[in-house]
């Protein structure tokens, strides 16, 4: 049999994430638990859906950050055209127009 990796954690907030990896007669499988202080659940990834589950949280992460930078982008235009912005923050063209 060949060697599983070691079972990995990581806390967030009030929170623990265990990343375990085990086999049995169906196979090896990913089970991740999220456990707190009186609650415990968990869920359990058979290893040939595992780059699905990959491909489809990597989805996610790409949306979000395609969503924050639009966001971001937004809110940076809109102070810059509200005209209630602080002109100190506003960068100088190198072309002189914009100069005190």
């Amino acid at each position: 049999a060949s060697k599983l990796p070691e079972s990995k954690y990581l806390h967030v907030g009030n929170k623990n994430f265990y990343f375990d990896i085990g086999s049995n007669n169906r196979g090896v499988f990913l089970r991740i638990s999220e456990v707190r202080a009186n609650y415990r659940a968990a869920i359990t990834i058979p290893e040939k859906s595992w780059s699905r589950f990959r491909d489809n949280i990597n989805d996610f992460i790409l949306a979000m950050d395609k969503e924050r930078n639009n966001a971001s982008s937004t809110e940076d235009k809109s102070r810059l055209t509200s005209g209630n912005e602080d002109k100190s923050s506003v960068p100088q063209s190198s072309f002189g127009e914009n100069k005190k």
